[in-house]
């Protein structure tokens, strides 16, 4: 499995089935995208390759965004002063699933800022980064709200 298609599918878990989705018009589910350098545009479905991809793959599945989808984007725009805020605000914000790309940087600010709403998070390596603790207790039970993906790897 590519790990587009992982992150996706993790989405999707955590959102729901397509059939769902369909069903929750009413009730749209909410993603918050929580960015350190990209520009509004480029977190759209027609802007960078891997959101195009990730957006793409979720109305396939049928959640379209401004139908039954919301999508909120937190953007930093190369300014590391406003990680915290930005994780702060998307926090605030409660959405269903919370998607940080860019590195462990955001993940690391959301982290301790919520226990309840999932966490999906792009990262070179989740486990050195400390994003996910590796130990006898957490691989018995892991954190309810803890997701990552390893880029730069297959999985």
């Amino acid at each position: 499995m590519r790990r587009r298609e992982f992150v996706t599918a993790t989405a999707v878990l955590v959102l729901g089935t397509s059939a769902r989705a369909q069903s929750n018009a009413r009730m749209p589910k909410r993603i918050a995208i929580v960015d350190p350098i990209w520009k509004p545009e480029e977190v759209t479905i027609n802007g960078t390759p891997g959101f195009k991809a990730y957006l793409t793959e979720l109305k396939r599945l049928g959640y379209v965004e401004r139908e039954n989808l919301i999508v909120e984007r937190y953007l930093a725009l190369g300014r590391p002063e406003r990680q915290a805020e930005i994780a702060r605000a998307a926090v605030a914000s409660h959405p269903d699933l919370i998607f940080a790309t860019g590195g462990g940087s955001i993940a690391l600010q959301l982290k301790p800022l919520t226990t309840n709403i999932p966490i999906i998070a792009i990262t070179p390596d989740p486990v050195a980064t400390k994003i996910v603790m590796v130990s006898p207790s957490a691989a018995a039970a892991p954190a309810e709200n803890e997701r990552a993906v390893m880029s730069g790897h297959s999985i």
